[in-house]
């Protein structure tokens, strides 16, 4: 059986497509727990109308942000598989089916999510997993990778998957980097998940949280970056941006120096350095030309 966990806060608008995503699949054999954080809208009236005895949920008395509703499903969960699913996301049918198709003595699967555009919905990625190679380059872009294309065995030899409590956004990120070092990680092939941009409420569209949350990630993790200069560089610069969009312009020199240095010969660097002087085209022209080192869109994935 697989445990589902999708934790939710004043989202009555999208839930019942989320939940009615994922009580479709064609593997049946599931449960799904909704943790709902402390909603004050009708997301709760709304889930009331669900009628399948799979859903269940779970009602936390004060909102504590998706790592302890998360956590709080995980503990709750019965499955051998954990997945999960977000509020505002829809899985494909044949989600779970394909995973565990290719699970074999992995500890956590990954699959290709098709973002909408105004030109149809896009395929999203890791690019080296359609080359057969490690994926774990891909970890460090965070964007390939996101939560509701995970299916992770629930007993792993260091016990349950925790997410850190602590950060309000990028746990996910977070926990599968700490995964990634010892854990054998694998990627199926079909796409399995229509996810939808962060909305302007969401805990990933607050700046400061997300400032945060990435320089949290950079303490943590900074060593896995080490033989990836450009991708270490690319998430400073998304700091960068961070930085600014806070205020904090003494940050942002800091954080586009270090980017700087770690790639010296890409132009994108020297623009986020000239724009924490006040010289806003060239955060504008950056942003523009070169998203990966802003964080403010996702790439088309590379031929």
């Amino acid at each position: 059986m697989v445990s589902v966990i999708l934790p939710v806060h004043n989202r009555a608008e999208t839930i019942l497509r989320a939940v009615d995503s994922v009580l479709a699949q064609s593997h049946a054999q599931l449960e799904l727990l909704v943790v709902d954080d402390a909603s004050t809208d009708g997301t709760r009236a709304a889930l009331a109308t669900v009628a399948d005895p799979r859903l269940r949920v779970l009602t936390l008395a004060q909102n504590g942000g998706p790592a302890v509703a998360r956590n709080q499903g995980i503990k709750q969960a019965r499955g051998e598989w954990l997945a999960f699913q977000d509020s505002d996301d829809e899985w494909l049918p044949h989600k779970l089916q394909a995973q565990l198709a290719v699970a074999g003595d992995a500890s956590l699967v990954l699959c290709p999510y098709a973002l909408p555009g105004p030109a149809g919905p896009r395929r999203i990625e890791a690019r080296m997993a359609r080359a057969g190679g490690d994926i774990r380059h891909d970890l460090l872009d965070g964007w390939p990778i996101i939560t509701p294309t995970w299916l992770l065995r629930r007993d792993l030899p260091e016990g349950l998957p925790q997410f850190d409590e602590s950060l309000r956004c990028l746990e996910d990120w977070d926990l599968i980097l700490r995964l990634g070092r010892q854990r054998r990680i694998v990627a199926g092939p079909a796409e399995v998940c229509l996810h939808k941009h962060a909305s302007a409420d969401s805990v990933c569209g607050d700046p400061a949280r997300m400032r945060h949350a990435l320089a949290e990630i950079l303490r943590r993790h900074g060593a896995l970056w080490a033989d990836s200069p450009t991708r270490r560089a690319r998430r400073l610069g998304h700091l960068v941006v961070l930085d600014l969009a806070c205020g904090d312009r003494r940050a942002a020199r800091r954080h586009a120096l270090r980017a700087l240095r770690a790639a010296p010969w890409h132009p994108a660097p020297w623009a986020l350095l000239a724009a924490t002087w006040g010289r806003a085209r060239w955060l504008r022209a950056c942003q523009q030309r070169w998203p990966l080192f802003t964080g403010m869109a996702l790439p088309a994935p590379a031929p």
